[in-house]
C-alpha cells in the first residue's frame, strides 16, 4: 500500500514494513517461552524486507505501484 502512495518514500516505506513485521512476530509469539520461534520469526522478516528493499528483486513492485497508483505529477511515474 505504501508503495502505490503518490508522497510516499520508498526507503520510509520499506522500514515501515520491516518494523511491521516484526511488531507481528511479537505479538504471535509474546514472552519469553517463544524465544526460537520469535527469533525465527525476525529472521523471515528481515529477509523479506531484504526482498522488497533490494534494487533487484523490489524494484519492478515499486515502480509499477507507481505506476499504476501516482497520478499526481508526470515524474511520480518514473
Amino acid at each position: 500500500m505504501c508503495w502505490g502512495t503518490c508522497s510516499s518514500n520508498r526507503k520510509t516505506c520499506d522500514d515501515n514494513f520491516l518494523k511491521d513485521m516484526k511488531e507481528a512476530c511479537k505479538k504471535k509469539f509474546p514472552g519469553k517461552q517463544f524465544y526460537m520461534e520469535k527469533q525465527w520469526c525476525f529472521k523471515m522478516a528481515e529477509a523479506f524486507y531484504k526482498a522488497v528493499s533490494s534494487s533487484l528483486t523490489g524494484d519492478k513492485g515499486f515502480f509499477e505501484a507507481r505506476k499504476n497508483n501516482c497520478r499526481c505529477i508526470p515524474d511520480c511515474k518514473k
